[in-house]
C-alpha cells in the first residue's frame, strides 16, 4: 500500500511541476511581448499625435490595464468576473466588426488601431489571472484571441490575437495538468477507517 501511495505521489508531483512550468513559460511570454507592445504603442502615440494628447491617450488604456493586472494578481476572485465581463464585451465588438468592417476601418484610419490596443489591454490582465486560475484564464484568452482573428483588422491586432491564443493554449495545458495533480492527490490520500471494531470493548 505504501508503494502505491509513493507511486501516486510521484505522478502527481510530476504533473504539478509540468503544470507550473507551463504556466511560467506562458506568463513570461505574455509579459515580454506585452512590455514590447506597450513600449511600441506608447512610442507611436508620442510620435503622432504627440504632446499632452498622447499622454491622455496612453493613460486611457494603460491605467485601466495596470489596475486590472494588480487586481488579477492580488484578488483573483474579484478579478475573474470582471475579466469575464470584459471578454464577453470584446466578443461583441468582434462580432460588430464582422457586421460593419468598413465603419471600423474608417474609424481606425482616423483614430489609430483601437481594437489592437484594446485587445492588448485585456489580454495581459487575463494572462496574469492565469497565475492563480489557469483554466478560466486560458478559456478567456482563447475567446479573446479567436474573436480578434474573426474581427480581422490591422496586422497588430492579428499579432496580439495569435499571442493570446498561444498563451491561452499554454495555460490550458497547465490547468489540465494541475487538475490531474489534484485528482491524483485525492486518489493517493489514505482513507480513515472507523476504529470501533479494532478496539476491544470493556467488559
Amino acid at each position: 500500500m505504501t508503494a502505491r501511495f509513493a507511486e501516486v505521489g510521484a505522478v502527481t508531483a510530476t504533473a504539478h511541476g509540468v503544470g507550473r512550468g507551463l504556466t511560467i513559460v506562458a506568463l513570461v511570454s505574455a509579459a515580454v511581448f506585452g512590455l514590447v507592445a506597450v513600449m511600441f504603442t506608447a512610442g507611436e502615440t508620442f510620435a503622432d499625435p504627440g504632446g499632452w494628447q498622447a499622454v491622455g491617450l496612453i493613460a486611457s488604456w494603460l491605467v485601466p490595464m495596470i489596475a486590472l493586472l494588480v487586481l488579477a494578481l492580488a484578488r483573483p476572485s474579484v478579478a475573474q468576473p470582471v475579466l469575464e465581463a470584459l471578454t464577453a464585451a470584446w466578443a461583441v465588438v468582434a462580432l460588430w466588426s464582422m457586421v460593419a468592417p468598413h465603419a471600423w476601418r474608417t474609424f481606425e484610419s482616423a483614430h489609430g488601431p483601437v481594437r489592437a490596443v484594446a485587445c492588448l489591454a485585456l489580454m495581459l490582465p487575463v494572462a496574469a489571472l492565469g497565475w492563480h486560475r489557469p483554466l478560466p484564464a486560458s478559456l478567456m484568452l482563447l475567446v479573446v484571441g479567436f474573436a480578434a482573428l474573426i474581427a480581422g483588422g490591422s496586422a497588430p491586432l492579428r499579432v496580439v490575437a495569435l499571442l493570446a491564443i498561444v498563451v491561452g493554449a499554454g495555460l490550458l495545458a497547465a490547468g489540465l495538468a494541475g487538475r490531474g495533480h489534484q485528482k491524483g492527490t485525492a486518489a493517493g490520500s489514505p482513507q480513515l477507517r472507523p476504529q470501533g471494531h479494532d478496539t476491544p470493548h470493556a467488559a
